[in-house]
């Protein structure tokens, strides 16, 4: 419509119906009333109308990082390579858009200290749709923060992983040791941005009630623990059960005006005669000072209490109008383009894991390393069960190669873990066929194999050989069921398939369903035990003609079949006797005989 009406402005200005000097006139107020309408109409389009932003949120050129899922050493490797690349470019703004249940505390530390040392003007994380955990830490972090309809954020104790125990919180010493970190991470946050800092520790601290309460004569709000309380209000709180929630108001993409000032907080914790508090700790770790006024006994009376914002039993957990309320959020924003309308933006463009963060993320999942140890396992197995066949051999090694690559490209492996593996492997791979018996090497290699997946879960800190930090252990607890698992599946897998693998079609084809028909092929390991498997049946005490020496392996003969056997003996040359004296799921096991026995 709107061009129609212009091309009629413009044919009252040019249609020649009247010729002088009216007509002249007469098109030249035509011609400034189209050129008028046309640029007044394009700004009063609202599409196209970018309302004004404050000069300090202001970001011609905005890149948006996602961090999704669980948080772990990947994903801090991803967010810096792309805050790399976002620096390069000179961008203006950077959303960390944030939808992860939390994960590890030093890759979120990482990833928080990176984002603090950037060189971009403006980080702002958009909480899309809940940051619990580490993601909390991630989000104070940033210099300002935007919420999406029915967001949540918090929840943010440190939790451990134990084998039989399942998750359960650090106590005593433990607990403070993992959470001082944290607590100096989260007050620099605070103080760097002006969040309240006893609101942040909240997220963290379970048993910190908190209030919120009004300076009478400033209007000043702050949040204030159960002895300031009492303090202020010469009584003892009354605490109940708190639980946090939206409650139906919408909130528009932009600045959200919270009434009264919150200033930042902090959690005072009783000193120790000669040995500095934990809070005090935490205070000579900051590079910035509190801003909070000490409250005493003479400002009661000075402050009326707004409500209570979090019970002693609860961690604090925020809906979106909670975070807004409280002072934690600026504003907010439902799609990518109420980021455009909130910084005001030219251009707006994402920057996502790469296609190899995303493979190498769902391959360190630890349920993924799990299957790829069974499978690898089993494979193994089927291999040596019937030599020379290479499928399964082929499936087991680049198993191999995908439990190696993966950590590696995670920062999870170390040298000592690779060598480990691979001296493991070896080992068995000599006990089988080239050592006799099954001694030493043969147990050292599952040993050596076994701790080095087990080293594979484990982040790989520079300077710990083995797991230094609570985080490190916990990674090797839940490495170690992983792996503890996938050998006992292997097991009841292997007692399994030395029963029924030859009932399956596809293995029937690949190798065992050989009927031996002339001398000269060998028959498999599992066939020589199983006539119904389709080939010859020998027993404890069958004699036989060795054909290829046995080092501790080879091939005897046995009538008109030629088998795979193993020796414990050591030696044995080619035309000497032997006799059956043991079968497995995968042997066919032999000793010298006596040249008399037939």
């Amino acid at each position: 419509m709107q061009i129609i009406f212009y091309r009629v402005l413009f044919m009252k200005a040019f249609m020649p119906q009247q010729t002088g000097m009216n007509h002249v006139l007469r098109g030249v107020v035509w011609l400034f009333l189209a050129v008028v309408t046309a640029v007044y109409g394009q700004n009063a389009n609202p599409q196209a109308s970018t309302a004004a932003v404050p000069a300090g949120r202001q970001a011609d050129r905005v890149v948006i990082i996602p961090i999704r899922g669980e948080i772990n050493q990947v994903t801090a490797e991803s967010v810096n390579r792309r805050l790399d690349i976002a620096e390069k470019a000179r961008v203006d703004a950077v959303v960390f858009e944030l939808d992860t249940p939390g994960g590890q505390v030093d890759a979120a530390l990482q990833i928080c200290t990176r984002i603090k040392r950037s060189s971009i003007r403006k980080t702002t994380a958009w909480i899309n749709p809940n940051a619990y955990s580490a993601g909390v830490f991630i989000a104070l972090a940033c210099d300002d923060i935007l919420v999406s309809p029915a967001c949540t954020m918090g929840d943010a104790a440190p939790i451990q992983i134990a084998p039989g125990k399942g998750v359960s919180a650090p106590t005593g010493t433990l607990r403070a040791k993992i959470e001082s970190p944290i607590l100096a991470e989260i007050i620099d946050s605070a103080r760097r941005h002006g969040y309240d800092e006893k609101l942040v520790q909240s997220f963290v601290v379970p048993e910190m009630e908190l209030w919120l309460v009004e300076n009478n004569s400033t209007g000043d709000r702050l949040f204030v623990d159960a002895r300031e309380y009492q303090l202020i209000f010469g009584k003892k709180p009354e605490s109940r059960a708190i639980v946090h929630g939206s409650s139906g108001r919408k909130n528009n993409a932009g600045v959200t005006n919270i009434p009264g000032k919150l200033r930042p907080l902090f959690r005072e914790i009783p000193r120790q005669p000669g040995v500095a508090s934990p809070a005090e700790q935490i205070e000579m770790a900051q590079s910035l000072p509190r801003s909070r006024p000490e409250l005493t006994e003479q400002d009661r009376g000075s402050y009326t209490l707004i409500e209570q914002v979090v019970d002693r039993n609860t961690l604090l957990t925020l809906k979106d109008y909670d975070i807004l309320k409280y002072g934690l959020a600026d504003g907010s924003a439902a799609s990518e383009q109420d980021l455009v309308r909130h910084f005001g933006a030219k251009s707006i463009d994402v920057l996502d894991y790469a296609w190899s963060e995303k493979l190498t993320l769902f391959l360190t999942d630890w349920w993924v390393r799990g299957v790829l140890i069974v499978i690898m396992l089993i494979a193994g197995l089927v291999e040596l069960s019937a030599p020379g066949v290479g499928l399964p051999g082929a499936i087991a090694a680049v198993c191999l190669v995908v439990l190696l690559a993966a950590p590696l490209m995670a920062g999870l492996a170390a040298w000592w873990e690779i060598a480990a593996i691979v001296a493991g492997v070896l080992l068995i791979l000599a006990e089988m066929f080239v050592i006799p018996g099954f001694g030493i090497a043969g147990i050292s290699g599952i040993l050596l194999l076994f701790l080095g997946l087990v080293g594979t879960f484990i982040p790989n800190t520079p300077g710990h050989l083995l797991p230094a930090t609570d985080e490190e252990r916990n990674a090797a607890l839940a490495g170690l069921a992983t792996v503890l698992g996938a050998f006992f599946t292997v097991m009841v897998a292997g007692f399994f398939l030395s029963r029924h693998l030859g009932s399956f079609p596809i293995f029937r084809r690949l190798v065992l369903t050989a009927v031996v028909p002339r001398a000269s092929e060998g028959g498999t390991l599992l066939t020589a035990m199983d006539p119904k498997l389709g080939g010859p049946a020998i027993s404890v005490g069958d004699i036989g003609i060795v054909e290829h020496p046995l080092r501790p392996s080879g091939k005897a003969r046995f009538g008109e079949d030629l088998l795979d056997v193993v020796t414990d003996e050591g030696f044995i040359n080619a035309g000497e006797k032997v006799r059956v004296v043991s079968l497995t799921g995968f042997r066919v096991v032999v000793e010298h005989a006596p040249e008399n026995e037939a």
